[in-house]
């Protein structure tokens, strides 16, 4: 499996597919995220859960990670000149990547010097919570860079409530175990509420 995901990094079988975000009250798609599949040369799209596990053990979720970043913009930029309405692109970067001591210039190189325009980076809470000082510093210097920043899966974590003041981001993405049911469930719903405050 190793030595065929190398291959697909080569052969450029990896693709990415956009998943809409929309707004609730109005329908319109405001942005999309990008979603890593493997387009394997029987034709098959390989799942994600079977792949990722490995490109993360290997390191090899750095050369991906940044072919990720790359390609975002790149399609980002096709859909402007295509007369798309401006839109936000969203990619998810693993905790190997968030890793990387300079995650900043990690992120820069990927993209390689062009306009960050529209591009935002999702982590989960768990990830940022490895390291916060460390990361929020990192995250500020993203954010600088014109980057937006999403914290994903946010309430699976360990963080509390205080620490969200001093994150650097955008966005929180309450996860789904806490909005699934919360119209039927006055606790679910209370906290819901409480983030969102």
């Amino acid at each position: 499996l190793e030595s065929k995901l190398r291959r697909a990094l080569d052969e450029r079988q990896f693709m990415l597919h956009y998943q809409p975000k929309v707004e609730s009250r109005t329908g319109r798609i405001v942005g999309l995220e990008g979603l890593l599949r493997w387009n394997d040369p029987n034709g098959e799209l390989i799942p994600l859960n079977q792949f990722i596990p490995v490109l993360e053990e290997t390191g090899m979720i750095l050369g991906v990670g940044s072919w990720v970043l790359r390609q975002a913009m790149t399609d980002l930029r096709r859909l402007r000149a295509g007369g798309f309405p401006p839109l936000r692109i969203s990619v998810n970067v693993s905790a190997m990547q968030m890793r990387q001591k300079d995650f900043p210039g990690y992120v820069a190189a990927a993209i390689g010097g062009r306009s960050t325009s529209g591009l935002d980076i999702e982590i989960t809470e768990s990830v940022l919570m490895e390291d916060i000082e460390r990361h929020i510093d990192a995250l500020r210097k993203v954010r600088k860079m014109g980057i937006g920043v999403a914290l994903d899966d946010f309430g699976t974590g360990y963080s509390s409530l205080s620490y969200v003041a001093r994150l650097p981001v955008n966005t929180l993405k309450i996860d789904r175990s806490f909005v699934a049911d919360m119209t039927g469930s006055p606790e679910k719903l209370a906290i819901v509420s409480a983030i969102i405050s």
